[in-house]
């Protein structure tokens, strides 16, 4: 999904089911919070769905490959990122805030490749220099291919 503003749709969401509310009348926000926790499935089905595909840039990617620009690339793997945990978010059935407390949020999932939040540091690290770039690309079709194989 993509962001209305500086949010995500589903982070609003998020914030509802989290909300820690001190005083209400008549249960209003119980009730909202109630129904937010509901999880509908065909929400999270479409949402996975529009995001797996988009997680990888193909286009983009071989353009990094060719010039090794570490600002280019990194601007790939924002986009990446974007998508990426989007779908992880929704595979597992949950809303996406942001990525606050992604290392959290991720070690709590089922759900997921295996050392996955080890290996999007990687991908970010091997990307930050030209010299490594190739490695970290490799790296995050690795990543997604298992993501898509859950």
């Amino acid at each position: 999904m993509e962001k209305e503003g500086s949010f995500y749709p589903v982070g609003r969401l998020a914030s509802i089911e989290t909300i820690n509310v001190l005083w209400e009348k008549n249960n209003a926000w119980t009730n909202i919070v109630n129904k937010v926790r509901t999880y509908p499935q065909d929400l999270f089905d479409k949402w996975y769905s529009s995001e797996v595909w988009r997680i990888v840039d193909e286009e983009d990617l071989g353009r990094a490959k060719l010039r090794h620009e570490v600002l280019f690339y990194h601007q790939v793997v924002e986009e990446f990122l974007d998508h990426f945990l989007q779908a992880l978010y929704a595979k597992n059935r949950r809303y996406f805030p942001s990525r606050k407390r992604t290392e959290s949020a991720i070690t709590a999932f089922e759900l997921k490749p295996q050392n996955c939040y080890e290996r999007l540091l990687k991908i970010v690290n091997l990307g930050s220099n030209e010299n490594t770039i190739d490695d970290s690309i490799e790296e995050l079709r690795k990543l997604c291919k298992e993501l898509i194989e859950l």
